[in-house]
């Protein structure tokens, strides 16, 4: 009997002393790491729609009409300054510079003769052949023949002009972007 009083005792101290034990130890405190969220605004700068051009650029033109007979460069193409891009035909300005050398020959004709005219009736005029009326029509056509000649001259130049603009040349060292004729139009 005496066996059966201990092992109650010391079932009770066993179990007692876990209680105590649980009861006095706190559990350990474990570390969180953390981090605070924040509000962060953010710009959104695309997509975007758009070209991709070259900074500096030329948009070239032929500046008469005509019919255009060659292309000598496509889209891609480097060119450099002075090379012939495309030309129009070039028969008509031909044809009009003839026909402006013809007129100048004509109004330098012409002026000589009435040049000639006027000279001869102011001698007349001084002598007293002819008229103050006829002196002064012979003066007018002069100066007439002599505008219609200044005239002529600057059709002639314009025509000679238009000879040149019949081929189209790069202005600059570049390439080609873009084309808006082809031949025959």
């Amino acid at each position: 009997m005496r066996y059966p009083v201990a092992l109650a005792a010391f079932a009770l101290l066993v179990l007692g002393g876990c209680h105590e034990e649980a009861a006095e130890a706190p559990p350990p405190i474990r570390p969180v790491l953390y981090t605070v969220a924040k509000v962060v605004g953010t710009e959104r700068f695309g997509p975007f729609a758009g070209t991709v051009e070259p900074r500096y650029q030329s948009q070239l033109g032929f500046r008469i009409g005509g019919r255009v007979v060659a292309r000598d460069v496509t889209v891609g193409d480097v060119v450099r300054k002075g090379q012939r891009l495309a030309a129009l035909d070039p028969v008509v300005t031909r044809f009009a510079l003839t026909r402006a050398e013809a007129d100048v020959a004509d109004a330098t004709a012409q002026s000589e003769n009435a040049a000639a005219t006027e000279a001869r009736v102011r001698r007349l005029f001084e002598g007293g052949n002819v008229t103050q009326a006829q002196l002064d029509t012979a003066t007018a056509n002069r100066d007439t023949t002599q505008a219609r000649l200044a005239q002529m001259r600057a059709s002639l130049q314009k025509a000679r002009d238009q000879i040149g603009y019949t081929e189209l040349t790069a202005d600059f060292d570049g390439v080609v972007t873009e084309r808006r004729a082809e031949v025959g139009q």
